[in-house]
């Protein structure tokens, strides 16, 4: 041991540029350090722990409960710089310091860490304060151009009813959560046609509109034949003036709107029913 049992009002006493490892010791606590220039990387130890400004979470907590006074400086060995890192690994694992959160070689946490990190989740977790703000949050669902369907009591329930994932539906109130990209192509994601939102989020559910001449990007058009099958009518604003031309002129047609987006989960959600009734029948 170089010198022991020193305070930082003693700190000055030790020659400038000295390299070396130190070990700070607070009661039964410990954190081993090493620098190239001990006097000045001690003096940022002690102008850090005194206004509460410490990156060592659990050294401050220390000197914030017994005092920076209570804290006793080992000088434990002087060594070369480019030494230092190794002899500070050596000596972190041989006094078991328990305020060294990682190995300054591999950055790896400690196996003292590694310990206390997994009784602080297993408290967190038993106690259920771990659950997310809005994992207990209603969700709002919207149809796709953000018009409001139904609230659910929670994601599971709110995937069953829609038939979609528990992934999905997490995936779009997310967006909402942390708000917009620069190019938008964040807030406003849509699975198969629905939009959900946490009941509490403060963003607002966005409006979206389209373009006449941009409607068959999204939407496809069928219409019931006489014989109740579903039949595609047209796609666009062009080949709407053909179909009604054809087909409405003593009769009314009821036109159903299919999302392009949804439109593949329709057809197999169909074709699942059917099948289970013993036919399959397709859109044409």
């Amino acid at each position: 041991m170089y010198k022991e049992g020193l305070n930082f009002n003693q700190i000055s006493s030790l020659e400038n540029k000295l390299c070396g490892i130190y070990r700070l010791s607070i009661k039964e606590h410990s954190y081993i350090g090493s620098s190239k220039n001990l006097r000045a990387r001690l003096s940022e130890h002690r102008v850090d722990l005194k206004y509460n400004q410490h990156i060592n979470s659990f050294l401050q907590n220390n000197v914030n409960k017994h005092g920076l006074d209570s804290v006793v400086i080992d000088i434990i060995e002087l060594c070369e710089p480019c030494d230092r890192i190794a002899r500070e690994s050596f000596w972190i694992e041989e006094l078991k310091s328990d305020m060294n959160f990682q190995n300054p070689i591999d950055k790896t946490l400690s196996e003292l860490s590694r310990k206390k990190i997994s009784q602080s989740l297993k408290k967190v977790y038993d106690s259920g304060e771990r659950v997310h703000y809005f994992a207990k949050s209603k969700i709002e669902c919207y149809d796709y151009f953000g018009e409001y369907i139904t609230t659910y009591n929670t994601k599971e329930e709110a995937a069953k009813a829609c038939g979609l994932t528990v992934k999905d539906v997490t995936e779009c109130p997310r967006a909402y959560k942390h708000g917009t990209k620069s190019n938008g192509s964040s807030i406003g994601k849509s699975v198969h046609g629905y939009r959900f939102r946490y009941s509490d989020s403060k963003i607002p559910i966005l409006k979206f509109h389209i373009h006449p001449k941009r409607v068959g990007q999204i939407i496809n058009f069928y219409y019931k034949s006489d014989n109740g099958d579903m039949k595609h009518a047209f796609s666009s604003v062009k080949d709407c003036w053909e179909f009604f031309t054809e087909h409405c002129r003593d009769k009314e047609i009821t036109i159903i709107p299919v999302l392009k987006s949804r439109e593949s989960w329709d057809l197999r959600q169909e074709k699942e029913t059917d099948n289970h009734n013993g036919s399959v029948s397709e859109m044409e």
